[in-house]
């Protein structure tokens, strides 16, 4: 018979977690969860995509949130808008992307052209 051992630890310190809800630009609910120790960034646990044929905005909120407490959420539940960044780009991005298009430009132009044979 084989017998296996498992070895046991022991936990030192166990981190709290900030739960909340982001609302997005499209109406979906994003349950994100982050660990309060340095360095541990944001992350989306599950996210809740809104589509007015299947889904309502209550029922997309009312998902998010038990999802949110069986993570561990308690009381109100935070919620925060999710940033919606276009970038705009600098003058010299768009120099580059216009270099980039334009080479593009030339090498279908050259593809298109008529072979002299």
């Amino acid at each position: 018979m084989n017998t296996s051992t498992i070895r046991t630890g022991e936990i030192v310190h166990a981190f709290r977690k900030a739960i909340w809800i982001e609302d997005d630009l499209w109406g979906a609910r994003h349950v994100m969860v982050q660990h309060q120790a340095e360095g541990c960034e944001p992350f989306c646990y599950a996210s809740f995509h809104y589509d007015h044929a299947y889904t309502s905005n209550s029922s997309t909120l009312a998902a998010a949130e038990r999802v949110a407490r069986e993570l561990g959420a308690q009381g109100p539940i935070e919620r925060r808008r999710r940033r919606f960044d276009v970038g705009i780009p600098s003058p010299q991005q768009l120099r580059e992307q216009i270099a980039a298009l334009q080479s593009m430009l030339d090498a279908a132009e050259r593809a298109q052209a008529p072979r002299q044979e």
